[in-house]
């Protein structure tokens, strides 16, 4: 029959305290070393097995929503042995009861044990089980077993020694479950984002396309109907003609400005000539129309990139040479655009009058910090890197890698 027990009074000699708080230590130094989950519950069942020098074990993860226990890792029992076990509901079995009890529970004769031996008979070869239920912040996270052949089963002193690394154990698990739901949820920002910054494309290439073939037709289809009714005017029809000439020159500002609108949106030079002349294009009508000198070069073999790097590099680019005339007040600014061998960057380097960097990207609510904020997940989106230097009155820096 299975005995409950609490953790066994112990003759606490000094020598047994120091074993104790040096497998304390091992097991929380070394399960503590990564936030892998599946890592950390391997290295504590190897740790627990070494200590009790036991020939089967197993880690058994609490389902929250399903209340149900499931093998995560194991050692000694076959997969297919683990699968016909299934899942564990709280109050079956050993383990579910030490689960739903929340105490660690020792049968020190499997044979003798029926509700053990018919649930699993495979196990009647093994002498002894232990199953101790990780509990952290008072949430239990699942169930440590281990079981023995050794007829002598497992002493009091090591029960006694598992149940106390078993706080150390949840609170491992605890952290490297935390951290993969944060990594499912990052991930799951990731694809969003790029979605929504692919459907942003795609509806920006939409706009600057009727731009183009819409409006800027009819705009142009206006100046020539304009300079046609100017070639016949008249001589006298001063009014009229200086009225024409303003319609005229209005509609050819406007296609101007229509034009300015669709390269900033979508330049036919991304995709026609790729991004070294899309970004000698931003140079020459934001800096340069802005007084502002420029130094441009390419580093190394000009080639195609993927369009998501293309893309990321130029937008990027477009965010930094929009802060620089909005806010930097340089004089002369440096683009490289750089090909490696496995990525692409552009170096960006002004010599305006810089700023905190701290201070702006913890001020989100401001359309820079937000515009910085937005190249960093650009970059980031497709693995890449970016980097800032900037120092008030020092000028600014921005370096932006991708993959490619």
């Amino acid at each position: 029959m299975s005995k409950r027990s609490k953790e066994p009074e112990l003759d606490t000699t000094t020598a047994e305290v120091a074993q104790r708080l040096a497998a304390l230590s091992d097991v929380a130094s070394t399960v503590s070393r990564s936030l892998d989950l599946d890592l950390t519950l391997n290295t504590a069942l190897d740790k627990v097995m070494a200590l009790v020098r036991a020939e089967v074990g197993g880690i058994l993860l609490y389902h929250e929503r399903t209340h149900t226990l499931y093998h995560r890792t194991h050692r000694g029992m076959s997969d297919k042995f683990v699968k016909r076990i299934g899942k564990l509901k709280l109050g079956e079995g050993i383990p579910g009861m030490a689960a739903e009890l929340r105490e660690t529970i020792y049968s020190p004769d499997i044979e003798k044990d029926t509700k053990m031996s018919q649930s699993l008979p495979e196990l009647r070869e093994f002498s002894a089980f232990l199953s101790i239920p990780l509990v952290a912040r008072d949430r239990l996270l699942g169930v440590l077993n281990v079981a023995t052949r050794d007829k002598r089963g497992f002493s009091p002193e090591a029960i006694s020694l598992v149940t106390s690394v078993s706080d150390q154990i949840a609170v491992a698990i605890e952290n490297a479950q935390l951290y993969e739901a944060l990594q499912r949820k990052e991930q799951a920002r990731g694809e969003l984002l790029r979605k929504i910054m692919s459907v942003q494309e795609e509806e920006r290439k939409r706009i600057a396309r009727e731009l183009h073939d819409e409006v800027s037709q009819s705009l142009t289809g206006s100046a020539f109907r304009a300079e046609a009714v100017l070639s016949r005017l008249p001589v006298g029809a001063e009014e009229i003609r200086g009225s024409m000439e303003e319609i005229r020159d209005l509609a050819i500002r406007t296609l101007d400005e229509i034009h300015r609108v669709v390269y900033s949106l979508r330049p036919s030079l991304l995709d026609d000539l790729g991004l070294v002349a899309a970004v000698q294009w931003l140079a020459d009508h934001y800096l340069e129309e802005s007084g502002i000198k420029v130094l441009f070069e390419t580093v190394g073999s000009e080639r195609p990139l993927s369009a998501e790097a293309e893309i990321t590099l130029f937008r990027i680019t477009q965010e930094a040479i929009t802060n620089i005339v909005k806010h930097a007040g340089a004089e002369s600014v440096s683009i490289a655009v750089e090909f490696r061998d496995h990525s692409a960057a552009v170096h960006i380097e002004d010599d305006g009058q810089g700023f905190s960097v701290e201070d702006m990207t913890g001020s989100l609510q401001m359309d820079r910090g937000l515009g910085l904020l937005g190249m960093k997940e650009r970059a980031e989106l497709l693995d890449g890197y970016l980097g800032i230097e900037a120092l008030p009155g020092q000028g600014t820096k921005v370096y932006a890698e991708v993959p490619a």
